[in-house]
């Protein structure tokens, strides 16, 4: 009985936690026109030559509408079309393009 109990506040702990948690929100933002944008940071990005790499190998993605660098913070912005790509695919067009990348929380 005891046991029994203190499974059930466990459970209930855990679903409060869990209802509290922002992440599940996703890496990405909603903008008023209706796209959506991303932001990454990209470490390794140094160089004009290396953004524009990234840039081609992001243009390739279907949906992607407009990509944005900060060169002082090293981040790339992609303003995309949700219906036809995800923060997934872009970061995995980094990738190819020979660079790591994470995301940045946009809230």
């Amino acid at each position: 009985m005891k046991l029994t109990l203190a499974l059930r506040f466990v459970a209930v702990a855990l679903l409060l936690g869990l209802a509290a948690m922002p992440a599940l929100a996703g890496p990405d933002k909603t903008l008023p026109d209706g796209s959506h944008l991303v932001t990454l940071s990209v470490p390794d990005v140094e160089c004009q030559i290396c953004q524009r790499t990234v840039n081609a190998e992001l243009k390739k993605v279907s949906g992607v509408q407009e990509v944005r660098f900060d060169d002082l913070n090293r981040l790339v912005s992609v303003k995309y079309d949700a219906a036809r790509t995800d923060p997934k695919k872009i970061q995995q067009a980094i990738k190819r393009a020979g660079f790591s990348s994470h995301f940045v929380d946009p809230h």
